[in-house]
């Protein structure tokens, strides 16, 4: 299954997920710890919920510049290096003791997001044959559920018990087990020769000369935004809405998690399988629909655990089809790629942070879920147009849809 390296596929496969497992135990613990936060450094949860918003930003304005450079360097090594300044960052959060602190671990932690989360994508590109890359994608990106499942509610046990500096104390000695893993464990690969001889602005012209790219990461972009939208005020809306305890929160986030789990895993084959665009798009409408359902069906705690379970479970299935899609663009610019369209995922998660923000300190999180839905059903209908727009494309080009 290794393409262009050799090495053992499980192993390669483990090692680049656990880069995704730590930063995604990173994002669900700022949320899940936005209370316990506010209640520290002397502000509101909307306040301390724009650190999602910071590391987002931050990140999508990076990636895209470091993109071209991991193409010329190598995608492993610039791995490496962001696990190292993710690491430092949430190092920083850990001592912070001011809000304004934890604002510049947040800046931080979007540049080591900016080296892990693309380059993780263009090194299962890089390893793994072009007909896997749905499985590959989504074997890699299941550490994403599987963070909000054993990650992030063991972080905020050991922030209920010893408090929550020690949870990302605890988090920042796994980025250093992930550094070592990928330091041994990946085979090393060089750049491909187009790569090492390109130009910086090339690598963007190559990467844009598609013109189904852009299309796709602003639909993304939008996906992203409906996500996280709720996604972001989720662990604060049970809390609020059941009277919970942080430690009582743990098992309610895994129960969820599980659902984005089952959808990442059922989503890898049917990405190899069916149109990709297709499973984007009723993934997208779906999601908006069950976002809704969980703000507004609060009768009972696992109801809303219920809803928020599928909820998880669509924004999981369109995953492994929308990064196979990213991987098929450029086979020399995969790393400039993967940065563009990381601007999509995380200013998607800027947006949706920000605005539910906005939404909280004026309306009720009843609102959250209206807009989840009214950008959800944006999302879908671009991927309808993408859809009808490839239907008359020539068949070769378009059978990678």
């Amino acid at each position: 299954m290794i393409n262009k390296a050799h090495g053992n596929s499980v192993l390669v496969g483990a090692t680049l997920s656990s880069g995704i497992f730590a930063f995604s135990t990173f994002i669900g613990l700022v949320t899940a710890l936005l209370v316990d936060l506010s209640k520290d450094m002397g502000t509101t949860v909307a306040a301390i919920g724009q650190l999602t918003t910071v590391t987002a930003v931050s990140w999508s304005v990076l990636a895209p510049l470091i993109g071209p450079w991991s193409d010329r360097i190598g995608h492993k090594r610039m791995l490496t290096i962001g696990l190292v300044v993710f690491g430092v960052s949430v190092i920083g959060y850990s001592i912070s003791h001011t809000f304004w602190a934890l604002i510049a671990s947040s800046i931080f932690a979007g540049l080591g997001g900016a080296m892990v989360g693309p380059n993780v994508l263009a090194c299962v590109a890089d390893y793994y044959s072009a007909n896997t890359y749905g499985r590959a994608m989504a074997g890699t990106n299941m550490a994403s559920p599987l963070a909000y499942l054993v990650g992030v509610p063991g972080a905020v046990l050991i922030a209920g018990n010893l408090g929550w500096r020690w949870s990302f104390l605890s988090l920042a000695v796994f980025y250093l087990l992930c550094f070592l893993a990928v330091v041994i464990v990946l085979p090393s690969s060089q750049p491909h020769q187009s790569s090492k001889d390109a130009t910086y602005s090339s690598l963007f012209n190559e990467a844009l000369s598609d013109k189904t790219f852009l299309p796709m990461v602003i639909a993304n972009t939008i996906l992203q935004a409906a996500y996280w939208v709720v996604a972001v005020y989720l662990a604060a809306f049970l809390i609020l809405s059941y009277t919970l305890t942080t430690s009582q929160l743990a098992p309610l986030i895994s129960s969820m998690a599980m659902g984005q789990l089952v959808g990442v895993l059922a989503g890898g084959p049917l990405a190899d399988k069916c149109s990709k665009l297709k499973i984007c798009l009723l993934a997208s409408i779906l999601l908006g629909m069950t976002g809704l359902a969980f703000i507004l069906f609060t009768q009972y705690v696992w109801l809303s655990v219920f809803w928020g379970g599928l909820f998880m479970g669509f924004y999981g299935v369109s995953r492994p089809a929308y990064f196979s899609l990213m991987a098929l663009v450029s086979s020399t610019a995969r790393g400039t790629v993967m940065g563009i369209q990381a601007v999509s995922n995380h200013l998607g998660r800027a947006v949706g942070a920000a605005v539910g923000g906005l939404v909280l300190s004026f309306a009720g999180y009843e609102f959250l879920g209206i807009i989840c839905l009214i950008l959800s059903v944006v999302a879908s209908a671009m991927y309808l147009f993408l859809s009808f727009f490839m239907m008359k494309s020539p068949r070769g080009a378009a059978s990678r849809f």
